[in-house]
């Protein structure tokens, strides 16, 4: 079967929702949230569309914005990832993490409870 993008983008929906639950669960152990991270990391290697992979970015960013400060932290995390294996496909995407890097400075005190 052929990865085409329609289908990697019917994946991605069901990755980034992992986003959340893995990380808003303190009692998941820690190779859940690696295993999210990495598959994340494993589709921006199969997308051949650059909107994809941006789109993929901007939607693990949305996740910075969540009330959880560990889901937070863990999207923050994933888009590390992302951008340390997949960077100079995203360059263009930069001003989308301006923006969420802005607002992560805004949104007050980081507290775990």
């Amino acid at each position: 079967m052929f990865w085409r993008d329609d289908r990697l983008q019917q994946v991605m929906l069901v990755l980034v929702a992992l986003v959340a639950p893995a990380g808003a669960s303190q009692d998941a152990p820690l190779s859940g949230r690696e295993i999210v991270s990495a598959s994340l990391v494993a589709l921006g290697d199969t997308v051949t569309d650059g909107g994809l992979l941006r789109r993929l970015n901007l939607d693990v960013l949305m996740h910075t914005r969540s009330d959880d400060t560990l889901v937070r932290i863990f999207a923050l995390q994933c888009a590390r990832a992302l951008w340390t294996a997949h960077g100079s496909k995203l360059v263009g995407a930069w001003a989308q993490c301006d923006e969420y890097s802005k607002y992560m400075l805004t949104a007050g005190p980081f507290v775990i409870n």
